[in-house]
């Protein structure tokens, strides 16, 4: 690491190995801090928008006019013969 008493080591190794150990422990302390912040900035945005689209809609009642009953191929299996002839009342 830098910190033994070897005589070759010279002063700007010792700092360069300190600001190493200072950089790595901000990048570990801030990294959690900064993704958190910005997963809330993305929540939150989301939030406006998600408010801000339920602003510009409005309800509409639906009313049914006609009802129809639909032919589906599982209540009237195809003949053998050829395809089914279904009729819708």
């Amino acid at each position: 690491m830098g910190f033994d008493r070897n005589p070759m080591r010279r002063g700007s190794d010792r700092i360069q190995v300190i600001l190493r150990a200072c950089l790595l422990a901000a990048f570990v302390l801030g990294c959690p801090a900064a993704t958190g912040d910005a997963c809330h900035g993305v929540y939150a945005a989301g939030l406006r928008e998600g408010r801000a689209e339920a602003a510009a809609g409005h309800r509409v009642p639906a009313v049914v006019l006609h009802a129809t009953f639909i032919a589906t191929a599982w209540r009237h299996p195809a003949t053998p013969g050829g395809p089914a002839r279904l009729s819708v009342p």
